[in-house]
Order: C-alpha cells, then sequence, then structure tokens
C-alpha cells in the first residue's frame, strides 16, 4: 500500500546544520581518536571506521527515529523515510555491475593520468629528483 505523507520544508539553516553538523562531528572525533590510535599502531582509517561507526551512524539515525517518535508516538520509521518497498533481484544485480564497471574505470583508467598531472603540476616543489613515477599496482610514488 502506497502511503504518502505531506511534511513541511524545513528551514535552510535546519538543512545546512543538519547536513554540517555529523561531519563536524566525526572531524573533531577523528582528530581526537587517530593519534591515539597510531600510537597503538593502528592505521588512521581504524579511527575513521569508528568514527562512522560510533558517531555518524548512531547520530543520523537517531535523528531519524526523533523525528518517526515526534510524528508516530513511537521510534518509526513510517512517514520519514520513503520508497522502502524492495526492488527486484536483477535491478540489484544490475546496479552491482554498474558500480563495479564504473569503480574499475576510474581506479584503472581515469585516476594514473591524473595522479602523474597532480604530482607533476601540484606537488613539483615537494619532491626531489628529475622524475617522479606513481606505480599503481603497488600505489607507491617514487621519484
Amino acid at each position: 500500500m502506497l502511503c504518502i505523507f505531506l511534511s513541511p520544508q524545513q528551514p535552510i539553516w535546519q538543512s545546512i546544520i543538519l547536513h554540517l553538523l555529523p561531519g563536524a562531528l566525526a572531524t573533531i572525533l577523528f582528530i581526537i581518536t587517530a593519534p591515539t590510535l597510531n600510537s597503538l599502531g593502528y592505521p588512521s582509517n581504524f579511527a575513521f571506521l569508528l568514527v562512522g561507526l560510533f558517531v555518524l551512524v548512531p547520530f543520523e539515525l537517531g535523528f531519524l527515529f526523533y523525528q518517526g517518535k515526534k510524528r508516530n508516538g513511537t521510534l518509526s520509521l513510517n512517514g520519514i523515510v520513503f520508497y522502502r518497498e524492495p526492488m527486484p533481484t536483477w535491478q540489484y544485480v544490475l546496479l552491482a555491475a554498474i558500480l563495479l564497471l564504473y569503480a574499475n574505470f576510474i581506479l584503472v583508467i581515469a585516476y594514473p593520468p591524473i595522479a602523474q598531472m597532480l604530482i607533476k603540476t601540484l606537488f613539483s616543489g615537494y619532491l626531489t629528483g628529475s622524475s617522479c613515477h606513481y606505480r599503481l599496482s603497488t600505489r607507491n610514488l617514487s621519484c
């Protein structure tokens, strides 16, 4: 059953806050946790994953459930999150294939020339040696 709820449009300042606040919280916590985790031997990406797991997901889902509680009187996403009908399986397979092809195109065809151009133009003053080469297979810059 298709059920459409019309809700009033939120003010622009609220949209700006809802877009920037999760990223600001994540950035602050990343800056706090990354050095500690690095000193323990973990990579910086681990701090990023922890911040996403313990800050971004609870903050964003918490806000959605709060809106559902205000609207429905219970912790529900009815009337808050629309278009929850499942897609056919073939559409999932097609979407996954398209995304994999797109990711491979970016990594294999588009990324190497852009990386070389950025290394030669933006970072040439920071690199020593006459020529620098970026090896995609090992992701190493050798000068």
